[in-house]
């Protein structure tokens, strides 16, 4: 099974380390999904740790609490891109993104495709739910492009 890719067109959290954080994931979640953060972890084994934060699914969440997995793939000569996910209760990697922000992911963290009608993105549970309508947006559809045999749909955070 495919699982999403993200890739950091031109964010500020590439600048930025402050919009950063370390998480343990509730669940198996592909990179460019959105996230919401909980606190510290108190509990499991992550419990005590100054910088892991907890995470739910996003769900209807306002765009200003979303945030999204960024996870760096690390091994390569187990799985390529398109095969890494993050496990359930491991470590992780998400940021928070900027008005003008823009990235891309592929259509795996997408409810569907976006067009220049259903432009717009808002968090969903372990995916972006693509549609027409404005309210609780995160992002708006840029375009699309291929890299390396891969289709990326690039999108500005509003």
């Amino acid at each position: 099974m495919a699982h999403g890719i993200f890739r950091s067109d031109n964010c500020t959290y590439t600048h930025d380390p402050a919009k950063i954080r370390t998480i343990e994931t509730y669940g198996e979640i592909d990179n460019g999904a959105p996230i919401t953060l909980g606190a510290l972890a108190t509990t499991g084994k992550y419990a005590g740790e100054r910088e892991v934060f907890t995470t739910s699914a996003a769900t209807g969440a306002e765009a200003t609490t979303v945030f999204v997995v960024t996870t760096p793939e690390l091994d390569y000569e187990k799985y390529t891109l398109g095969e890494f996910s993050n496990a359930s209760g491991a470590i992780g990697r998400a940021v928070a993104m900027e008005k003008y922000d823009i990235f891309s992911v592929t259509s795996e963290v997408l409810s569907a495709i976006p067009t220049t009608t259903n432009k717009y993105i808002a968090a969903g549970n372990g995916k972006w739910t693509v549609s027409s309508a404005s309210a609780k947006a995160f992002a708006q559809f840029l375009n699309s492009d291929v890299q390396d045999g891969v289709t990326f749909y690039g999108f500005e955070v509003l």
